[in-house]
């Protein structure tokens, strides 16, 4: 069995360690992709930091092990204590820092321009003139795109994290919030970004003859690959694709009549774009051509070319569990995974640590 976490509270207004919890019976822990997931720990009421636990108190939380590395750091969301004939439990309900941001409404409308990652800054800037979270954004990749006042990105009336996770979306990027921990104080990062983690396929390999056992594995059509129809008419190609429903259509090439019945796009017709930023990419090409309002025939694909396929494993040896970052891509060798099973790489999607069971649950999606 692997040891136990630590369990550390930390000043919500000065990051700075409170100290420890010397009165722990158990500690469950989870980390998603973007920096939030979900933590559970169970304490006695005689704990000389008991006080501080309060929700009201706004203190955060960290849990560090050693089995699992990775500290994990969020704030108390619900506190309860439970008596019993045997027993006096209080339970902390605690979720990751990332989630802060679900509480961060963005008030009014404001439209955004510049870079991709200069629209990321502004709205972390925006949350934290809302109420500071001490999140700081980071600059990352140069992309590509890049919004104007003819395509400006939008927030109106919506939390940050809703409006960080479009923004996310349109790109075809990832966001996530990460953390580096002393005692002095926590620092806190944003970042946006082609991917998080790092390719580790052929250095680290999960297999089910090794390592790991299979819970669960789904395989899911709803954002399976589809295309759509553009007509002429609309303000611009986005808001075709934004009103019009979205409709499986076999590929026709041929042109229609008329100066503009094929829109070659420099090559992108014939091309299945993947994902929100292709979506720009044309509307620009579109309107650089002047047919914005008049193309008579543009077949753009969904996000997803292939069906989702996810998995639930269990790592059952702590000394894999080191090796296991949220974000990164690894070797799998799953025989007993979906119909056929499934031997090659797939991103790690999110973490459950469970040192006194003696496990590490993760859940993976096949590449």
């Amino acid at each position: 069995m692997a040891e136990p976490a630590t369990v550390y509270l930390h000043d919500g207004r000065t990051t700075a360690r409170i100290g420890e919890l010397t009165d722990v019976a158990s500690v469950d822990r989870s980390y998603e992709e973007n920096g939030g997931g979900a933590a559970s720990v169970s304490m006695g009421p005689d704990d000389p930091l008991l006080r501080e636990t309060d929700p009201g108190e706004g203190n955060l939380v960290v849990i560090d092990g050693a089995a699992y590395p990775v500290p994990w750091v969020g704030y108390v969301q619900g506190w309860t204590r439970s008596r019993g004939e045997a027993s006096d439990l209080i339970s902390l309900r605690c979720r990751g820092y990332a989630e802060l941001l679900k509480h961060r409404l963005l008030n009014g409308e404001a439209t955004l321009t510049g870079s991709v990652q200069g629209v990321f800054r502004q709205v972390i800037d925006r949350a934290n003139g809302a109420n500071p979270t001490g999140i700081e954004a980071v600059a990352g990749s140069a992309s590509p795109i890049a919004f104007d006042r003819r395509a400006p990105f939008t927030v109106s009336h919506e939390t940050a994290f809703d409006a960080l996770d479009r923004l996310a979306e349109l790109v075809g990027w990832s966001w996530w919030v990460g953390w580096s921990v002393s005692s002095e104080r926590i620092r806190f990062r944003a970042y946006l970004a082609p991917g998080r983690g790092r390719d580790a396929f052929g250095i680290v390999t999960l297999s089910e003859s090794g390592n790991v056992e299979v819970e669960e594995s789904t395989i899911d059509l709803s954002d399976a690959s589809q295309v759509v129809v553009v007509l002429g008419g609309a303000t611009h190609a986005v808001q075709s694709l934004a009103d019009l429903p979205v409709q499986r259509l076999d590929y026709d090439p041929t042109p229609l009549p008329g100066p503009h019945g094929y829109v070659p796009l420099s090559g992108v017709a014939k091309v299945t774009p993947t994902n929100k930023a292709e979506e720009l990419i044309l509307a620009e090409e579109l309107r650089s051509q002047g047919l914005v309002n008049e193309a008579a025939k543009v077949i753009v694909g969904a996000r997803r070319a292939r069906p989702e396929r996810r998995v639930g494993i269990s790592c059952t040896d702590p000394g894999t569990w080191p090796e296991l970052e949220v974000g990164s891509v690894y070797s799998v060798q799953l025989p007993s995974a979906f119909v056929d099973g499934h031997d090659g790489p797939a991103r790690l999607l999110g973490v459950e640590a469970r040192e006194g069971d003696g496990r590490l649950e993760w859940a993976a999606g096949a590449r």
